[in-house]
Formats: C-alpha cells, structure tokens, sequence
C-alpha cells in the first residue's frame, strides 16, 4: 500500500530527475523523504519564486525537466511570475504545489485558493490531482505535457490528504518512452521542395536561429545548412552558441538586425518575429519584398505578425534536415564561397571590430565594454554565463563569445522578468557541475535575489556573480534620457553604490569590488579559484548607451 509521498518521488525517479527545487512546508516534506531515498537531491532555496526559476534555469541549461515544489496557497501563488517567464521561454518545468486537504474546501480554510485555474493562462497543463491512486498518471500527464511539441511548464495541485494519503493499488511505473512520444514531428513534402526552390533562387539569404532551434536540438543542422548555401546565421534567445562567435558564417544577434536588412530571403528556423525581431515588419531590420521561410513545432506562430511564404510546421531538426536532404539531392555541384557570404563577413567583422576599439580603454571610469571583453577573455571557452538586467544583457550579448549551445542563457527572455539570474546560476551549475558558471547581472538585478546567494553557500555551490555597478537602473535610465534628450530626466532611476562584495561575504561567500580596469581579471580569478560562491562587484561609467537602450531610447521619443 504505496503512500502518496512514495508515489510522486517514484515517478520523478522514473523522470531521471536529479534535483528538486523548493521551499519547505509540511505538505512536501514526506516526499523529501522518498526522494533522497531514490538519490534525488533536494535544494532548498530563499523563496518560492528563486526555487521556481531555479528549475526554470535547471531546464534551460541542461534541455531536461525541472521541477519545483512549494507550499500551500501562498507558495504556489509565489511561483506564478517563474511559471509565466518559463511559459515563454518554452521551458520544461513541472510544478508541485500543495492545498488544505479536501475535507476542508469552502470552508474557508487557512491558505486555500484554487491555484490549478488561477495558472490556466501561463501553464501547458495544470490540474487539481483528486486520488491518491492516480498521482503516478498524473506526473506523467504533465511530465508529457511539459517536454513534448513546444514545452512549457505545467502544474499539479496535490491535497494533503492525497499526498500523505495511502494507495490500495500497487503502482506501475513506466519509463517515459512508454508514455510519451519519442519522435520529431517532420514537415510536409510539399512545403520542404517548396523552401528548397526558395533557397536556391536566392541570391541573399540569411538564416535566423531562435530558441526552437536550441529545444528541439537543431544546431548542427542549421550550420551544415548554412555551410550549404553559404548563408550567414544571426542567433536570438536561446540559439545564442547555436553557430560559435568565430564560424565565417556567424551572423551577430539577430535582434540588432545587422545583415537580415540586405537579405532576399530569410530562413527563420524557430524564431518568432516578436518585438525583438521588429514584429518582422521594421525596415531597419527587412528589406520590401524579402522572402520569408518560417519553421515552428507551435503552428499558431507561423505567418504571425510577418506573413510568410512557405510555413513549416514540424520540429526545427528534423525539418532542417529534410532541407539538407532535399539540398542534397538536387545539387549538381559543391558549395562555394559567395559574394553575399564574404559581405556579410566583412559587415560582421567590421561591426565587432568596432566594439573591440570601445572596449580597449584603459580609462579609470571602467566601460561596460572593458568588463564583458575581460570576462570574456577570462572565462574562455569553458564558461557558462547566465544573463540578468537591461544594459547588462545588451552589453553581454554583444560582447561575450559562445562557442556551443546553452553557453549563454538569457534568465528573464521573452517575459523580461528581471532578477532570477542567481537562482538560474545555481541550477545551472548544478546541472553542468564542470563548467564554470558566471552570472553577469546589474546592480538593479542583483539585489532582487542576491540572497540566493546563501542557497549556494549553504550547498557549496560555487559560481562567480559579476555585478556590472553603474548604480542605476540603467536600461531605465539611459531609455528615458534618449527619450527626453534631458539628462536630468533620468534621476528617478538613480541607485546609489552598496557594498555588494560585503553582503556576500555576509552569507558565508567570497566578495571584491573592482575599481580599476586593470583589476578585472584579477579579481575574477581570485572569485573563481576562491571554490566560493563570489560576488565580483564592478563599478562601471554610466555614461555609454548599449545599442538597446539607443534603440528602445528613439521608439519611445517623447
């Protein structure tokens, strides 16, 4: 007679969960039991939001599901903005939340709230598990919800009775490949020789990368497909590492819009043209008259806000390898080095060479482009870098260097909810414990989470957090300065200079401020080689604009 706490931690077994993210409550600590007993780790984190993210983040990095447990009603009620920033992410997270036993409901009962409707609109599944008997099918249902077609995160609200209660029946637990799908969802013939006649007319294609690409695996297909019509490869989102930074076909990010406003053609490989992509209508990104090929497991996304000429709907690898294919057989000779491809190259290089001359400054007043050039430098190619703030992601993102998927994960992403990067920086070293994992945040960001820090001490999780210090706000800051074109304008956005270095020090970990440019790297040994979860804390000039706040600065013109 398998109890409910055995039940759930047995079908996370099944999973090949390694970690649960949570913060304790009654209702949850029987399954801790179980779950340690199967080897499964658990990681108590500072909120429910952080231990939210956490698995949000273990997902991110690792491409398998992370899970979370959290308390009654107020604890799941926690959780809901992670849940809505995983939503659309299209990250794969499955979430345990509690609720006053049934014995109790409406009448009014301390902590209840029906919390599987109130998730309806920001989860792929969520529902209320009645039977004690039925949880092992439940998990399943949302484990297959979450990593299955476009994933996302699902939510199961257990009952104490249900999960402390007792199951009559004994369990079968099956192993996910008999329960949910194993394939790829491939794309129509038809439309396949219809892009293939689309790509061999075009004289200027550009391949655009998002983060589809990088769930569904596609990288090394997208590259030999850009290798085979010689077209250059600018990344988005998660697809950032899906080309490396030094391939001749790199194409910079895709949400600057560098090349794909001189292409003919595009190829948008699970990339949706939202507002980073200009709603694929903005002129500083396209060209009139450019052709679209749009490829998305999520057909509700194909044709919107840009319309296309050939939509595929299917998974982004096994569709871009159907175009290889299709390539393959209808080439009559070898690819070679084009005039469109060398352009583009020399656009590139000639854009990065730019921002190298930026960062090379030895003023006092360091640059936000000095910090990302050394950190860079510094972390090499085995750093896994997670991404938290406004102007510090702009500036990460055009500075640092990916050289595989999953190097560099943007933490808020479509949601833009900032502030989760050190509780994504725990998960992801956890889930790559031989990488070095960096956490490049603002100081705005920082302070939203900072005390996660104690999380990773308290687990001997080392990581470095690299706080780029310009005390202020400064996506704020600099946007509604561009906006005005009054400096004063921006003082509502003012923070003022703390001893971050101190605080983590505080919490049992290693911190220093740096001052001077020629002490970065320096600094960021010292916190690497500390094995301490550290805090470099790097006060930067607040005088340079990232390209996003330039952008987002002019839109928003008073």
């Amino acid at each position: 007679m398998p109890k409910g706490s055995e039940i759930i931690a047995s079908s996370l077994e099944k999973e090949g969960v390694k970690h649960v993210f949570t913060l304790p409550d009654g209702w949850i600590m029987p399954i801790y039991e179980e779950l340690e007993k199967r080897g499964i780790k658990i990681i108590s984190m500072r909120s429910e939001q952080a231990a939210a993210s956490a698995a949000d983040g273990y997902a991110r990095s690792t491409r398998k599901l992370g899970v979370v447990a959290v308390a009654v009603g107020p604890g799941v009620a926690n959780i809901m903005p992670s849940l809505a920033q995983a939503y659309l992410a299209g990250s794969p997270v499955l979430a345990l939340g509690g609720r006053t036993p049934f014995s109790n409901i409406d009448k009014m009962a301390f902590e209840e709230v029906n919390v599987h409707t109130w998730v309806e609109k920001y989860t792929k599944y969520s529902r209320l598990v009645l039977s004690t008997c039925r949880l092992n099918e439940y998990v399943q249902d949302a484990a297959r919800e979450a990593m299955t077609g476009r994933m996302g995160p699902t939510l199961l609200e257990i009952a104490k009775d249900v999960s402390l209660g007792n199951c009559e029946s004994d369990i079968v637990y099956e192993s996910p490949e008999r329960y949910r799908p194993a394939g790829r969802i491939f794309g129509d013939p038809s439309a396949i020789e219809r892009a293939r006649e689309l790509i061999e007319k075009s004289e200027r294609p550009v391949i655009v990368v998002g983060s589809g690409a990088y769930w569904s695996g596609a990288c090394e297909e997208v590259v030999k497909m850009a290798e085979a019509i010689r077209s250059p490869v600018a990344t988005e989102g998660l697809a950032v590492g899906c080309i490396p930074t030094l391939h001749p076909l790199f194409g910079g990010n895709a949400n600057v819009g560098i090349i794909t406003r001189y292409a003919d053609l595009i190829i948008a490989i699970g990339a949706r043209f939202d507002e980073f992509l200009g709603f694929g209508r903005d002129e500083s990104f396209y060209s009139e008259g450019t052709k679209v090929i749009q490829i998305d497991v999520d057909p509700s996304v194909i044709g919107k806000n840009k319309p296309v000429d050939v939509g595929i709907w299917g998974d982004a690898k096994a569709v871009s390898g159907q175009i290889l294919d299709s390539l393959s057989k209808n080439r009559k000779e070898s690819p070679k080095e084009s005039e469109w491809s060398s352009n583009t190259s020399f656009i590139i290089k000639s854009y990065y060479n730019r921002m190298e001359e930026e960062a090379a400054s030895d003023e006092t007043a360091i640059r936000p482009q000095r910090l990302m050039r050394d950190l860079r430098e510094f972390a090499g190619e085995n750093g896994l870098f997670i991404l938290d703030g406004g102007d510090t992601t702009a500036w990460a993102f055009l500075y640092l260097r990916s050289y595989r998927p999953g190097q560099i994960i943007w933490s808020h992403g479509p949601f833009g909810m900032i502030g989760t990067g050190i509780s994504m920086g725990i998960a992801a070293k956890l889930g790559n414990p031989e990488r070095d994992v960096y956490v490049v945040t603002g100081d705005g960001s920082f302070l939203m989470s900072a005390v996660e820090i104690e999380t990773a001490v308290r687990y001997g999780i080392p990581m470095v957090v690299v706080v780029m210090n310009d005390m202020t706000w400064g996506d704020v800051y600099h946007n509604r300065i561009l906006a005005t074109g009054k400096k004063e304008s921006g003082k509502y956005a003012m923070l003022e200079g703390r001893k971050y270095d101190e605080f983590a020090k505080s919490l049992g970990g290693y911190g220093e401020t740096v001052l001077d440019p020629g002490e970065i790297t320096s600094a960021l040994k010292r916190a690497r080689d500390s094995g301490f979860p550290s805090v470099v804390d790097v006060r930067v000039s607040r005088e340079f604009n990232s390209p996003l706040s330039q952008i987002q600065g002019f839109l928003k013109r008073d």
